[in-house]
């Protein structure tokens, strides 16, 4: 039987009026992880709770996950409900992922998220990110949901590259 590992993304939109409004932040991971070096969105594996073996929801994982990884609070860039991008698979061939993204605001629009659990945080245009930035293959299916989501939600992106932090 294979194993399954769900995970929760946040791609956090930069709301900020000026050349960087509507970039989503990437972290670089560290040499030491799978796919080192490689751009991503913050998250993680959805935890299980001990007690009645729920998991966390994909909202709750992404959450906890750029605490942990950037030191930032964030919150969902719409309405809750509207605010849950969507669900790609990804067969690994020893295991199935089922990446959850969510789309996440900073809380404190003037906090400085810290590269906690990467190389380096850049802003960036999710099209120029799967074109030009070196992001992790498994990430492809969920920058087309999130280019999808943008169109949807009419969350226009200034920039046609990327800004450091």
């Amino acid at each position: 039987m294979t194993k399954i590992i769900n995970v929760a993304t946040a791609a956090i939109f930069n709301t900020e009026e000026g050349i960087r409004r509507g970039m989503c932040l990437y972290s670089l991971r560290l040499d030491d992880k799978p796919r080192p070096g490689m751009w991503e969105w913050p998250g993680g594996k959805l935890d299980y709770h001990m007690v009645g073996g729920e998991s966390e929801t994909p909202w709750e994982a992404a959450a906890r996950e750029c605490m942990e990884e950037l030191g930032v609070t964030v919150i969902p860039l719409l309405h809750p409900a509207d605010s849950f991008i969507g669900t790609a698979t990804i067969d690994l061939v020893t295991h199935i992922v089922v990446l959850h993204v969510v789309a996440a605001r900073l809380a404190n629009p003037a906090a400085k998220p810290t590269p906690i659990q990467s190389q380096g945080l850049r802003w960036a245009n999710p099209q120029y990110a799967v074109d030009s930035m070196g992001c992790s293959p498994g990430t492809y299916p969920m920058h087309r949901l999130v280019i999808e989501f943008m169109k949807r939600h009419r969350v226009e992106c200034r920039h046609e590259g990327w800004e450091p932090l």
